[in-house]
């Protein structure tokens, strides 16, 4: 397993990048699902309480309705048994998000098998005082109810709910008409009006969930955006659009590191043990990096690549480089102080800077792509970083003359030696950035 992760040797990405692109698109389907089960568990809830709502109010105008006409006795043992019903659903959705479903399977559980009783019962009661009453026209008035609940299930953003309440509505129609005398014609035209209202319910959810994958969408490259950028760029990218996927060239710093020692470090780790690591290795580095105004490309097992430059760039983005470098250095002495006192060992770290051209844009296949930046330059600042692991330097931070030449007299360096480079002909000069003020020139001193 660890020599999976140590894949690097050969100028491979290590397995655990590449398996990140899968788990980058996992991630944007969890974001686009966790979306539409809030939104789901929103309209569930809401269902639920206008549903109490209404009935309470039901309930109350059934007994107004008792005391202006004694006589009358009305459904109100089955309003009741719906009041309760409705106070049940209403507080499981609170109670709990992974009662949705109650909610919405209560349209054609509870709903629509109450309007039938009710319906069915004052038909009853009307002909018990003496009144003769319209069954056809009650029986039709029924339909406005079950064609209204159809529309309401559109609520579970759930097509499937959607026809499973038309079917419902259309069983409990059919036993209202049927209960005074077979009525085909009417019947199919009931049935075509509820499978119509069904359709309409339907092509109301598709446009929500569109609405809800338009929304998942902005978040993931919102995400994208402040994991490539410092929160300052990328909100200014995403005000003015993404135009930098189609690719540019430009110079820029890349700033190579990599954990020293890594494999001996982690072989006694459990597996926990090195992602934690890792995280906080990651966060802390990528924290600085963001500080000083730098871009994150990618994380590359332990290690990662980052560049100075763009998509802003400044006039001293090499001496923003080399003084992020220096930070970072600071940020992991602070970090091994912590992994002091939890009586763990600490870490080693080699950057490497250079300054050269590279093409940055999105690049990769449809289902994964990476805006990363390319390049010669790219491979010299990676090699350079490598050059760190030479215990006779024992340099962990190493600038290119590229960059050395760019930053002037702002910082202070000292002079490596020419090293040898795999892909070059020539030696490459080399620098080892001090902390510190850069010395006053002469004029000024």
């Amino acid at each position: 397993m660890l020599t999976e992760r140590r894949q690097k040797v050969r100028g491979q990405r290590p397995g655990w990048v590449l398996d990140s692109g899968l788990r980058a698109v996992s991630d944007s389907n969890e974001i686009f699902e966790r979306a539409l089960a809030a939104e789901r568990l929103l309209s569930s809830r809401k269902l639920a309480a206008y549903r109490f709502g209404a009935v309470s109010v039901l309930l109350g105008l059934m007994l107004v309705f008792r005391a202006v006409e004694p006589r009358w006795v009305g459904p109100r043992e089955i309003i009741a048994l719906y009041w309760v019903l409705s106070g049940a659903a209403l507080w499981w959705t609170r109670r709990s998000p992974a009662a949705t479903w109650v909610s919405n399977l209560a349209v054609q559980l509870i709903d629509m098998p109450i309007v039938l009783l009710a319906i069915w019962d004052n038909m009853a009661d009307l002909r018990a005082l003496g009144i003769t009453a319209d069954a056809r026209g009650m029986r039709l008035l029924s339909a406005a109810f079950y064609v209204l609940l159809v529309m309401l299930s559109a609520l579970s953003l759930d097509t499937r709910q959607i026809f499973a309440a038309a079917v419902v509505a259309i069983v409990c129609q059919s036993l209202l008409l049927y209960a005074g005398g077979p009525d085909t014609t009417i019947l199919l035209v009931l049935a075509v009006t509820i499978l119509i209202a069904a359709a309409i319910a339907r092509y109301s959810v598709l446009r929500t969930i569109r609405m809800v994958e338009t929304v998942s969408a902005d978040e993931i490259q919102r995400q994208r955006l402040q994991r490539y950028f410092p929160p300052q760029v990328a909100a200014n990218i995403e005000e003015s659009g993404d135009t930098l996927a189609a690719g540019r060239t430009c110079e820029v710093t890349l700033l190579f590191c990599d954990i020293r020692d890594f494999t001996r470090l982690t072989e006694p780790l459990e597996s926990v043990e090195v992602v934690r690591m890792l995280n906080d290795f990651h966060g802390r580095m990528v924290e600085t990096i963001f500080e000083h105004g730098g871009t994150l490309d990618k994380f590359m097992g332990d290690g990662l690549m980052s560049y100075f430059g763009a998509p802003t760039a400044h006039e001293d983005d090499p001496e923003r480089a080399v003084r992020c470098a220096l930070a970072m250095q600071e940020a992991l002495a602070v970090m091994n102080e912590d992994r002091k006192a939890s009586g763990q060992e600490p870490l080693r770290m080699g950057i490497g800077v250079h300054t050269g051209t590279v093409v940055l844009g999105d690049i990769g296949a449809k289902q994964r792509r990476d805006y990363t930046a390319i390049g010669n330059a790219v491979n010299v600042a990676s090699r350079v970083e490598q050059l760190t692991k030479d215990k006779e330097l024992g340099a962990d931070i190493l600038v290119s003359e590229a960059t050395r030449r760019l930053v002037g007299t702002r910082m202070r360096f000292s002079e490596a030696r020419s090293l040898t480079i795999r892909g070059r002909s020539e030696p490459l000069a080399c620098y080892i950035p001090v902390a510190g003020p850069a010395p006053l020139p002469p004029a000024e001193r």
